[in-house]
């Protein structure tokens, strides 16, 4: 051979070599899991989810109130079942926010609480149909709230929990659009 032909063969070699090696062996760097929310997504998972479960308890104690001043007892009936169903809701929220990382919060009202019971208090003083306004009011801003969650990047286990009580909040509205 040649020198110049050797000299070639060396870069070759030189080259080819750490393909070889490398290329046979697995690597370490990225072992095979299987596909897991970014640290980021998760968090933001989880601040949908804080908000989404302290608008459902809001909506519980808003409810709660409404019953104690109406005077009619088969509109206090359909609203008991559908504060039944919130605190339903409340329990899923609450576990989905635990499964990704959160905590549960404690069950009493935040600002924005206040002020709808405050809200309400002030229109159902008179009337039932006052009270009705103001609770149909309040639940079409935590339905609003439940619309954004729909469009913001949530896992699909949250996206179906989130669309369930979306609908549900839907259905109660138009319960309350028929008594008013």
């Amino acid at each position: 051979m040649t020198r110049k032909k050797l000299l070639s063969l060396k870069k070759i070699a030189l080259l080819v070599a750490p393909l070889a090696l490398f290329g046979c062996y697995h690597s370490y760097a990225a072992p095979e899991q299987p596909f897991t929310q970014t640290q980021k997504n998760q968090e933001e998972t989880t601040k949908v989810l804080q908000k989404l479960t302290q608008y459902a308890i809001d909506e519980s104690f808003l409810i709660s109130q409404c019953i104690d001043n109406l005077s009619n007892q088969e509109i206090k009936n359909k609203l008991h079942l559908i504060n039944s169903k919130c605190a339903d809701n409340i329990k899923e929220l609450s576990a989905l926010l635990v499964k990704y990382g959160g905590n549960a919060p404690d069950y009493s009202k935040d600002f924005k609480g206040y002020f709808m019971s405050g809200y309400a208090a002030m229109r159902g003083v008179f009337t039932d149909q006052g009270t009705l306004n103001a609770l149909h009011t309040n639940l079409k801003l935590i339905l609003k709230a439940f619309d954004s969650a729909l469009n913001s990047s949530v896992p699909a286990d949250v996206k179906e929990a989130v669309k369930r009580i979306y609908e549900d909040n839907k259905k109660a509205i138009q319960t309350i659009e028929t008594q008013i």
